[in-house]
């Protein structure tokens, strides 16, 4: 009877599982862009009908970081602007480093908060330009960024900071106090289920490529190294300035 009943509880974890996962993929759908969600699917559809043949055992194994991932992508999707779900082609002129002090620098941020409450300081240097974009898309690509930089700032050593510094040119560079990207896959950095993070889920580098590419955009991990270590992520939104 004890295992009867462990079986079915297996049976409705996974379940759930696939529930939260298709629930998230619908999500993508609906609320970033078709375009990025076919890249998605054909990504990951290959990915897992290659590495994994019983696609059951994976979930049974994996089903906690399922759920995590789900609830990280929940919260990402929260943080867009209600206005930006219901219409995400919608273009707009956004003074980048004001964008940017609005959302991590700003005391009535959520991010500036968080930043806080870690002991971060965020800096926002540079110029203020212009570009033309979706604010919604722009948000899920700089949250990504900051996310990843204030999780690894947590292991300086030295003063704990974040910063972005905004060119001229259309480029934005993006770095922190912290110990850089390992070695090990500082090439595969922009790819699916590349991590180091403890539970890390490795799509969001993954998200911020494809949204930045589907904005004429690019991003990359810079040559530039500290420590041995490249560190810096720049992006090129020179397509975009108005």
């Amino acid at each position: 009877a004890g295992a009867s009943f462990r079986n079915s509880l297996r049976n409705i974890q996974i379940i759930i599982c696939l529930i939260y996962s298709v629930h998230t993929v619908l999500q993508l759908f609906l609320f970033i862009n078709y375009t990025f969600f076919l890249r998605f699917c054909q990504v990951i559809v290959p990915f897992c009908t290659v590495k994994y043949k019983n696609i059951r055992s994976i979930i049974v194994k994996n089903q906690r970081n399922i759920i995590t991932q789900t609830n990280f992508l929940k919260i990402q999707l929260a943080h867009l602007e209600s206005t930006y779900r219901r219409n995400l082609e919608k273009q707009e002129e956004i003074l980048l480093k004001d964008f940017l002090e609005e959302m991590y620098v700003d005391e009535d941020s959520p991010m500036s908060r968080k930043a806080y409450r870690d002991g971060v300081d965020v800096l926002i240097e540079g110029e203020n330009i212009s570009i033309k974009a979706n604010k919604g898309i722009l948000t899920t690509i700089f949250d990504n960024i900051f996310l990843n930089s204030l999780y690894w700032v947590q292991y300086s050593q030295e003063k704990k900071i974040i910063k972005f510094v905004v060119k001229q040119s259309g480029t934005i560079e993006c770095f922190d106090s912290g110990c850089g990207v390992h070695p090990e896959i500082e090439d595969k950095l922009f790819e699916p289920f590349r991590f180091m993070k403890e539970n890390g889920r490795g799509l969001g580098l993954f998200i911020v490529q494809e949204l930045t590419e589907n904005m004429n955009g690019r991003v990359w991990l810079s040559d530039e190294r500290r420590e041995g270590r490249r560190y810096k992520f720049v992006f090129d939104l020179s397509e975009r300035m108005v």
